[in-house]
């Protein structure tokens, strides 16, 4: 008997030394079915919950619900009824005002254990002071809501978004401005995550993934520029910058990211570089008015030596006949030169009149083609001179068709202005000849410049047409016309000096190809075709 009392008390020490460590309140409670009743027990916390002793709180229940907070009374009564009358545990939060005034969170949990022959129910529960969890709980709240403002406040768009270990990826919070700059909400989107992929530019699209996917890989700052397509149809720039909160290896992977509206600073930025562009181009364009100026100083120069070198000439000649000679070369020379004089003026006017319509590449070939027409025109002077001295020129090898085409060119604004095609047939193997080049190209100038003017005021088709082949030992070349052909002197005496078939004309071009002709051991005919036009014909032997 002395042993059984000893264990038990020993067991009333260890469960006192239980009751005092406990972290909470453990209360016994009876009551009937309405949930009225008394409290039989309360561990020692209770008074360091309450500031109420447990005597205080078993002799009267009122004392002990008197210290719920006005507030929580009526449901915790009406709780705490449902529980009685269903025998069902009671779970619920509740604030205290304790002796002094304090207000304390309890988490309070009451099972039914049993009910006794008088139908009154055994209640055994847990008080606990969750006062610091509801203020960090509170805290918490309170900073979302803080936050919640502040983000609708700012221009930029603020979210959060998840990516699972299963790949499924959500959104955790959307700010309203994100919203109105995708022009979705928060559920569209998440309903469907392809909504926003969806949206993105089709040339933007793979390299934004490719960005995507190496940020998740890398767990490093996500930055990227792309054009959105919204609800509405309207073209934005955005720009989206995020950062995880966690190794992107580990999951689930929060992103935290900001939305940017940038489409205003995009125009803005195309518009300054399309205003540079503007500006480069007028000065391109003021360059090339400024190179034609410069072309058409040069060529007045040219002019000017052209004319110091026929007053040269017309000094030397004192017989009548050299006199008409010299009168005749000047003819010939004023020819090209003044075609390149109107070439240049009208790519000056036209450069003045339409440079905004003028491509930069066109106006460099046209000045290009300037150019090179000065420097012939600069050649044929200083191969007029040297017609006055057989053999000053050095002999060389050089491509006929070449020279044809060059020569050609050199006086095509001619032919567009009296409305005349030149057809070229030049033999493929490419002919070549040896002798002096520019008196091979004073023939050519000369077929072609009477070929134009027999043309000029004739009626019916409007073409000459130049050929070249080979002939046994000869490079042959015939230049027909389609005009009234030679008259019939010129054919009946050959090609003296001073016949002409031109009204004004002073007879020396034919007689200066026979010469060049000659000189070249070359040989040249004239006669007329059945068809109606001209025809020459040279054969140079190879």
């Amino acid at each position: 008997m002395e042993t059984t009392r000893e264990s038990l008390l020993l067991m009333q020490e260890r469960f006192r030394r239980f009751e005092q460590n406990l972290p909470c309140v453990i209360y016994e409670y009876v009551s009937d079915d309405t949930g009225i009743g008394q409290f039989v027990y309360f561990t020692p916390q209770w008074y360091e919950l309450t500031e109420v002793t447990a005597e205080a709180g078993i002799a009267d229940v009122n004392v002990a619900i008197g210290l719920v907070h006005p507030d929580d009374r009526a449901a915790f009564m009406e709780k705490n009824a449902h529980a009685a009358q269903t025998m069902t545990v009671l779970r619920i939060k509740i604030r205290i005002v304790t002796a002094s005034g304090i207000i304390k969170w309890i988490a309070l949990t009451s099972s039914p254990m049993s009910r006794n022959q008088d139908g009154l129910i055994t209640w055994n529960g847990v008080m606990i002071d969750v006062t610091a969890e509801k203020l960090v709980e509170e805290s918490l709240y309170e900073a979302k809501e803080r936050f919640a403002r502040m983000a609708e406040t700012l221009p930029h768009g603020l979210y959060e978004y998840v990516i699972h270990a299963d790949g499924r990826s959500e959104y955790l919070y959307l700010s309203k401005r994100a919203e109105e700059i995708y022009e979705y909400s928060f559920s569209e989107l998440n309903e469907n995550m392809s909504l926003f992929w969806d949206m993105v530019h089709a040339d933007d699209l793979a390299r934004l993934r490719s960005t995507d996917v190496a940020a998740n890989r890398s767990g490093n700052l996500f930055v990227s520029e792309f054009r959105i397509k919204t609800r509405s149809g309207k073209l934005k720039w955005v720009q989206l910058s995020a950062l995880p909160d966690r190794n992107p290896r580990s999951f689930p992977v929060v992103w935290h990211g900001v939305l940017v509206d940038i489409t205003q600073e995009k125009q803005a930025e195309q518009a300054r570089l399309q205003q540079q562009i503007n500006q480069e181009l007028a000065q391109a364009r003021l360059l090339r008015i400024q190179q034609v100026e410069q072309l058409n100083a040069e060529l007045a120069q040219s002019i000017e030596e052209k004319n110091q070198l026929l007053r040269s000439l017309s000094l030397f000649a004192k017989s009548s006949m050299a006199s008409n000679l010299v009168s005749t070369l000047a003819h010939e020379v004023n020819q090209p030169l003044g075609a390149i004089a109107i070439n240049a003026q009208q790519l000056q006017s036209v450069l003045k009149g339409h440079a905004n319509d003028l491509h930069i590449e066109d106006a460099q070939y046209l000045l290009g083609r300037i150019r090179s027409d000065n420097q012939r025109a600069a050649d044929v002077i200083s191969r007029l001179r040297a017609l006055f001295v057989l053999g000053s020129e050095p002999l060389e090898k050089f491509d006929l068709n070449e020279l044809i085409t060059e020569t050609t060119e050199a006086i095509g604004f001619e032919h567009l202005r009296q409305n005349i095609s030149v057809i070229l047939e030049l033999d493929v193997s490419n002919p070549i000849l040896s002798g002096e080049r520019g008196q091979i190209q004073m023939i050519i100038f000369n077929a072609l410049n009477n070929a134009i003017d027999s043309i000029r005021n004739h009626g019916g088709t409007r073409a000459i047409h130049i050929r070249t082949l080979h002939q046994g030992e000869s490079v042959v070349m015939e230049v027909e016309d389609t005009g009234p052909g030679f008259p019939d002197h010129i054919l009946q005496n050959g090609f003296q000096l001073f016949q002409t078939t031109k009204p004004h004309g002073m007879g020396v071009g034919l007689w200066l190809s026979r010469a060049i002709a000659d000189n070249h051991k070359a040989t040249m005919r004239a006669s007329n075709l059945p068809s109606g036009g001209a025809q020459l014909v040279f054969a140079f032997p190879v």
